[in-house]
């Protein structure tokens, strides 16, 4: 049996990889299983499994960052804070020990941004990015964009 040589449309398998050197995802089994079960010491089983789910990536990241890195967001954040705050947003579990002494508030309000805007997909963060970014576009070009459209709608 094995694969079919072409898709339903006719359109033909490709069976070998373009790449020719390992790529960030290409990571041995044990490791990835290494990896979801240190995730699963510092936040539990069932939390891992979710931020695998929204973002499995993670599982390639180096997991010896993990502890030192939630302790640190600990110190500044406290301990159920910082597993909140990681939970929300699990690229967070990239940051290096040296990287998460940098977080502030702004980190935290971020896992919250992300955790939002997730469901909604790319097109809607670039419109909500877009929207925020009116002000900034008005000062500079000097044009009431806000007060036109809203003229625009009202016929006035």
């Amino acid at each position: 049996m094995g694969l079919p040589a072409t898709d339903i449309d006719g359109t033909k398998i490709k069976t070998e990889s373009s790449s020719s050197g390992k790529t960030f995802y290409d990571i041995a089994e044990k490791d990835l299983q290494a990896t979801f079960t240190e995730m699963s010491n510092l936040y539990g089983q069932s939390n891992a499994l979710d931020m695998c789910k929204v973002e499995p990536g993670i599982l390639a990241f180096d997991r010896k960052n993990f502890a030192p890195t939630l302790k640190i967001y600990g110190d500044i954040f406290g301990k159920e804070e910082a597993k909140g705050m990681v939970q929300r947003n699990p690229n967070l579990l990239a940051c290096k020990p040296f990287t998460a002494e940098g977080a502030g508030d702004e980190t935290m309000q971020m896992s919250y941004v992300i955790a939002f805007t997730r469901p909604i997909g790319n097109y809607a963060i670039v419109l909500l990015v877009a929207l925020l970014s009116v002000p900034a576009f008005e000062g500079i070009l000097n044009i009431p964009i806000r007060a036109n459209f809203f003229s625009l709608l009202s016929g006035s």
